[in-house]
């Protein structure tokens, strides 16, 4: 009875945790886009879109993650990606993602430019600025 009982806590608890995940996701800026959903949001976008490609293991990935939401906050006219190059394959063989972190800028489907580095919000701002 016990086993059940901590075992339906663990369920509850996960479903909060889910739960609160999705609601921060959706307050957020940023849109996490798959394998499946590349194409779509990325590829079939007009304008610019930034993808950040990361891992969960990544500690660089997590370093750079506040910074990169708030570009994706103060930085308008610009889509912010995330796709977990872990998860994703096809998109990490597609892109040649070879190290994460790693910044990438696509303008009307096309890539134009790769970084590792995602120093400052003003930094990103200049660089897009060049493909607007």
């Amino acid at each position: 009875m016990k086993d059940n009982m901590n075992y339906t806590i663990k369920i509850k608890l996960l479903v909060l945790l889910i739960l609160g995940v999705c609601f921060k996701a959706s307050l957020a800026q940023v849109t996490i886009v798959s394998d499946a959903s590349f194409k779509e949001q990325v590829l079939n976008h007009n304008g610019l879109v930034v993808v950040k490609a990361f891992t969960s293991a990544c500690s660089s990935c997590q370093q750079i993650a506040q910074l990169f939401q708030q570009a994706s906050e103060q930085i308008g006219d610009v889509k912010f990606v995330e796709l977990n190059a872990y998860v994703n394959v096809q998109a990490r063989k597609n892109y040649r993602i070879k190290s994460v972190p790693l910044i990438l800028i696509f303008k009307n489907g096309k890539e134009v430019y790769r970084t590792n580095k995602l120093n400052s919000v003003q930094a990103l701002r200049q660089k897009l600025a060049k493909y607007l």
